[in-house]
């Protein structure tokens, strides 16, 4: 047998064995979420925000953690949350950048917890220390227990979110 007869044998063999496995293994398919969250007003938040210089005490830079919401619908369980949050209270803008961790159930597919890096932007009122608006997406990026082996992205609205999770 040539050299040549032999590495497309070898080759066959491996594409062989590569089919039988990919065949064998059984991947869950898209899990397509989404529900309903409201923020845990007895969670115990810590939020430090300071000016970012003096020169313009109106940009707050601030380290928030333990913020916490409550998830239904696809998502059964807790997100809590630790970022930075960069708030300018001259144009009402707002934007955070951190994770969340969250701990129970995702329909169709068990219980756990996993992480999200989370992005977010929208608007605050100064005066009322109050929230406006928020557009935030997440990045799942870790899990445990039957939520391991997930990825994905959703997307937060004011109260409501979507996105879908493979494997």
């Amino acid at each position: 047998m040539t050299l040549k007869s032999m590495l497309l044998v070898g080759v066959a063999i491996v594409a062989a064995g590569s089919v039988a496995d990919t065949a064998g293994a059984s991947t869950r398919p898209d899990v397509r979420i989404s529900g309903t969250y409201a923020v845990d007003t007895t969670a115990q938040t810590k939020t430090d925000c300071k000016p970012i210089s003096k020169r313009n005490p109106a940009v707050m830079t601030c380290e928030v953690s333990g913020f916490t919401l409550i998830y239904s619908g696809s998502l059964q369980g807790r997100g809590v949350n630790a970022f930075r949050w960069i708030i300018d209270c001259r144009s009402g803008k707002s934007y955070t950048d951190g994770t969340e961790t969250f701990t129970g159930s995702v329909e169709g597919v068990g219980s756990g917890t996993f992480s999200w890096g989370v992005r977010s932007k929208g608007t605050f009122d100064c005066e009322k220390g109050e929230v406006t608006s928020i557009s935030a997406r997440e990045n799942l990026y870790s899990g445990t227990d039957a939520l391991a082996g997930l990825y994905g992205t959703m997307h937060r609205g004011p109260a409501t979110y979507a996105g879908v999770l493979r494997s």
